[in-house]
């Protein structure tokens, strides 16, 4: 079911709006995990509850123009980030290991092969 509502964009009664960035500073706020552990997931859960856009560790400018920032630090995915000192709080996602690991494979096997990210 939920494939189908993806593809077909069906959603029911449900409106579904694209994430913009606030019209006011927010205080910064990372989004830490494992790559592996839902954190794209978490991500687009953030701005589906919120209305507004996220970003990652790659885009990430010290900026409070975001709900909250994606990162896999210190991962070697990951990248510590200029003005990390200034970030007050975080959202720490935790997965079983034995979940994250072959997620986190599949991740890296996709990559690899240039196939599409699941």
């Amino acid at each position: 079911p939920l494939e189908k509502m993806a593809e077909t964009k069906d959603y029911g009664q449900c409106t579904v709006r694209n994430a913009i960035f606030p019209a006011h500073p927010i205080e910064p706020c990372f989004s830490a995990s494992y790559p592996g552990s839902g954190a794209k997931m978490t991500w687009l859960l953030i701005e589906a509850i919120t209305g507004l856009q996220t970003h990652n560790d790659i885009t990430f400018e010290g900026k409070q123009h975001a709900v909250t920032t994606k990162t896999h630090y210190p991962s070697k995915e990951g990248h510590l980030l200029d003005g990390h000192e200034t970030v007050p709080r975080a959202i720490v996602v935790l997965r079983q290991p034995l979940n994250a690991l072959p997620s986190y494979f599949n991740y890296l096997y996709e990559m690899e092969n240039q196939l599409e990210n699941h």
